[in-house]
């Protein structure tokens, strides 16, 4: 008697990853609330998505060209967590072009002397 445990394809949540950066002056405090909205609104919709632990959002640090969040979502498929992430970046994509909140993209000045 004893058991096989496949190690390869839990069948426990796995927790998905999304970072996100947005420019210097955005509120806070409604990318918070936006991209918790998303991922209710995904788990909603999409089978694989859960809700049951919650999703979290973390605001990692003040980065180089911009602030930087991490959502993190549940799926109940391990096969599944790139069509997550992908799912959740498209909706995260769509609704801060709505809301005009800008993802921001490293730029440097030359300064070029005579």
């Amino acid at each position: 008697d004893s058991y096989v445990i496949n190690y390869a394809q839990p069948d426990m949540l796995l927790k998905v990853r999304v970072n996100i950066g947005v420019a210097y002056g955005s509120d806070v405090d409604k990318v918070r609330r936006i991209l918790l909205e998303i991922a209710h609104d995904a788990a909603k919709e999409i089978p694989y998505i859960v809700d049951s632990q919650g999703p979290i959002v973390y605001f990692l640090e003040f980065g180089e060209s911009s602030l930087n969040f991490q959502l993190v979502v549940h799926t109940n498929d391990f096969s599944m967590t790139f069509e997550t992430k992908d799912a959740i970046n498209t909706r995260i994509s769509r609704r801060f072009a709505e809301e005009g909140i800008l993802i921001p993209y490293p730029q440097r000045d030359i300064h070029i002397k005579k």
